[in-house]
């Protein structure tokens, strides 16, 4: 675990390079640069200025709060749109159960989970940069979507923090079977 955590921490010295989520062998579609922090080339950026930087593109307003509930009983899982992605965002670890783990994408809080929970949503292809937040604390992915497909990200809560990880199809519908539809709302 503390080398996968040396070897996730050692990426976020590197400049942000989105994830492409695609078939073996397929072209990975050029990303356009998205990023609103200007950065000189020339100068090295350290792994907390590169943090930060992602947290700035991806991480929804402070001081927004959620009110969440679990629809249990048999639910219907939505059809696949064919102009956009699919994202289905599960929480199966029973570390922290009782603790809720909020998303955002790209600046915006778009879902609140807690233990066997899931939810879902669409997006436009193209790059997107997500947040999942516990108590403070952050984990960050970069994620290149295509239109068509189906994405399952897994929020997570471990003695580290929060992890936000992008799952393989066939782990990502044994998780999404354990879980039951989250619902949420902000409070006001």
């Amino acid at each position: 675990m503390n080398l996968l955590r040396v070897f996730c921490a050692s990426l976020l010295i590197l400049p942000a390079t989105p994830v492409y989520a695609q078939e073996p062998g397929a072209t990975a579609p050029s990303a356009p640069s998205v990023s609103k922090v200007p950065v000189d080339q020339n100068k090295p950026r350290t792994s907390k200025e590169t943090r930060r930087q992602l947290e700035d593109l991806a991480c929804g307003p402070e001081n927004v709060h959620h009110r969440r509930w679990t629809e249990k009983g048999p639910q219907t899982l939505p059809e696949q749109p064919a102009d956009k992605a699919l994202i289905y965002v599960i929480r199966t670890y029973h570390t922290g159960f009782a603790v809720q783990s909020k998303l955002s994408i790209d600046r915006k809080w778009v879902g609140v989970n807690q233990m066997n929970n899931y939810f879902y949503l669409t997006l436009e292809p193209g790059p997107h940069y997500f947040c999942s937040e516990v108590s403070d604390d952050v984990a960050l992915l970069s994620l290149v979507v295509v239109a068509g497909k189906t994405y399952y990200l897994r929020q997570a809560l471990g003695a580290f923090g929060p992890d936000l990880q992008l799952l393989n199809e066939a782990e990502g519908k044994k998780g999404l079977a354990k879980c039951h539809l989250s619902v949420f709302e902000e409070k006001k």
